[in-house]
């Protein structure tokens, strides 16, 4: 199967297993799947082999509103059991959408590095994974999330530092729960020349391109790398946004109808 096919399939798992839960978080997961896909199965290096290895790559998810598209692009590539999504949201013995604390721990999920949970904290956890390793850490964020102090903590020490082994993706779709990110803290407007100032070379690309985000991973840079990643949040199914709006159509599940027409390719597949 080509990428195309396959990002198609993580997908399918993704909006069954939505479906399946009642749950929601599907725009924050479609805002971001291609980039979790290229990490997972063209950059990283993570395997089922390498899982439990503690010297291997990081990849953290710190916009954990995207859980449900992580675990469809791990499931789709092999690195999870496909039968983990039947349990997604479940009250017992699930793997939780962003409180995966206990199931980290609880199960050997050693492909999940961390779990979050509040925003903000994914980025400090990869630099503290980064410093004074050797291996290469991978940390998404998300436009809005970048409202929270403790990523520009970050960002400063890792410019100051040069920890050229930690790698910022920026999912830039200015969208958070209720808004525009624009309308209330505008992280996305200047947010490249921000994280430039510093210390960093930031690379922009479209979001949702398996070539450009491969061909961004892979440039060479003399400073730390930050990749702003231009992408549409909810994008394949905003035909539900006007339907049910910002706050409404960011945690809730599809309806039945809406359903209907993802899985009969009318807007999406």
């Amino acid at each position: 199967m080509n990428d195309e096919q396959r990002i198609r399939r993580v997908k399918q798992y993704l909006f069954q297993t939505a479906q399946k839960a009642r749950v929601g978080h599907i725009p924050s997961s479609l805002s971001s799947v291609e980039i979790m896909y290229v990490l997972y199965n063209k950059i990283a290096n993570i395997t089922k082999n390498n899982a439990n290895d503690l010297d291997r790559n990081r990849v953290i998810i710190s916009k954990e509103h995207a859980r449900l598209g992580q675990v469809a692009v791990l499931a789709e590539a092999g690195l999870i059991d496909l039968k983990l999504l039947d349990k997604f949201m479940c009250d017992e013995d699930s793997i939780l959408g962003h409180d995966l604390y206990g199931v980290v721990s609880k199960r050997n999920i050693g492909v999940i590095d961390v779990a979050c949970g509040s925003l903000g904290h994914g980025l400090p956890f990869g630099v503290g994974l980064a410093w004074d390793s050797k291996y290469n850490v991978y940390v998404i964020v998300g436009d809005g999330e970048l409202q929270e102090g403790t990523n520009w903590e970050s960002i400063i020490f890792i410019g100051s530092k040069k920890l050229k082994n930690i790698t910022i993706i920026v999912d830039r779709n200015n969208q958070q729960i209720d808004n525009y990110v624009t309308n209330i803290v505008d992280t996305y407007s200047n947010v490249a020349r921000q994280i430039e100032a510093f210390g960093f070379d930031v690379i922009e690309c479209d979001g949702h391109n398996v070539y450009e985000l491969e061909k961004a991973f892979r440039i060479e840079t003399s400073k730390p790398k930050c990749i702003i990643a231009n992408t549409i949040k909810g994008k394949d199914c905003q035909f539900a946004l006007n339907e049910m709006g910002f706050g409404r159509f960011h945690a809730a599940p599809l309806s039945d109808e809406n359903y209907q027409k993802v899985c009969q390719g009318i807007e999406v597949l």
